[in-house]
């Protein structure tokens, strides 16, 4: 009999010991538990500050793409008013020409008319 105590003792450890190694591997587990739920909140927290900031920064795009949209639309009109400038001023300096030479056959005329009264 005291044969199987001492077998049993030195399989078992201290009496009581097997109840302390499942108490301490319990707790063990419990805070490996305990922190991956936190590392899970931490990284679901960082998810979600993920996604805010690809949800502004798809905001700010969306509003530098309408800026870029209306300064092309800017442009296009003050490239239209340019051309419609240009052919005015063509157009004033065709017109200045045609005077001009109006002007001169007039005064040509006139220079005849001087002359031939001179005579």
């Amino acid at each position: 009999a005291i044969a199987v105590v001492l077998a049993l003792f030195l399989l078992c450890g201290i009496p009581g010991c097997c109840a302390l190694r499942a108490r301490r591997r319990k707790r063990r587990q419990r805070r490996i538990v305990e922190s991956q739920d936190q590392q899970y909140d931490q990284m679901t927290e960082t998810i979600v500050r993920f996604m805010k900031q690809a949800e502004l920064q798809t905001e700010r795009i969306t509003q530098l793409a309408d800026e870029m949209s209306s300064l092309e639309a800017e442009r296009a009109r003050i490239e239209e008013d340019m051309k419609n400038a240009l052919d005015d001023i063509a157009l004033r300096e065709r017109s200045a020409v045609a005077r001009e030479g109006a002007v001169g056959a007039q005064a040509e005329s006139l220079q005849r008319q001087r002359t031939a009264l001179e005579i």
